[in-house]
């Protein structure tokens, strides 16, 4: 009876095992697709808009916490977090702002889901260029773009914590990438640097 009583209890935490780890197994996959998705979201599959906001970026006038509530949402743009995800928001100063609408606003998003995405290799991020995306008056992506260090700021959903968080994502130095330089430059110059 206790041979009989122990296989059964044995047999039980083996089942419990199992169906711990293949939930936990399962949960992990879920993660992992959500977090493929999301960065598919803003990248490849990235939706058509009708109205893009751009803003060349005064890199050099970080703003501090008691200007932020001063300045109206067009006169100041966040560039990402200091010190990783967990340090406080960044943001500067805008230098000037258009807004661009009609078929110009999907020659920029074709131009964006053409680049080459890839992982991010640079820690640096000195983006000239401030992006809001919006679609019926909604913003859907909101966004700086460094043509020097080649990478852009995307929200993530963590893999392994489930959670959104910032993640600055790359992409290829190459045509395609220059041809989206190229549009947002006609549309608002870069304004010429102080030597």
């Amino acid at each position: 009876m206790i041979s009989l009583t122990r296989t059964f209890f044995v047999a039980y935490i083996i089942v419990v095992a199992n169906f711990d780890t293949s939930a936990a197994q399962e949960g992990q996959e879920l993660k992992t697709s959500l977090s493929r998705m999301s960065a598919l979201a803003y990248t490849e599959a990235f939706p058509d808009v009708d109205r893009i906001e751009l803003y060349t970026l005064l890199l050099e006038r970080k703003l501090r916490v008691e200007q932020l509530d001063a300045l109206q949402s067009n006169k100041k743009f966040k560039i990402g977090s200091s010190n990783g995800f967990g340090g406080a928001d960044v943001y500067v100063e805008v230098a000037a702002h258009v807004t661009i609408d009609g078929k110009k606003c999907k020659n920029i998003t074709d131009a964006w889901r053409s680049m080459t995405f890839q992982p991010n290799g640079a820690l640096c991020h000195v983006p000239p260029y401030g992006i809001r995306f919006f679609r019926n008056e909604k913003l859907l992506f909101e966004t700086t773009v460094c043509w020097k260090c080649h990478n852009f700021y995307m929200p993530e959903i963590d893999s392994q914590s489930g959670e959104m968080k910032l993640l600055l994502y790359g992409f290829k130095d190459d045509s395609n990438a220059k041809k989206l330089l190229t549009m947002l430059q006609k549309h608002l110059p870069l304004p010429k640097r102080k030597k």
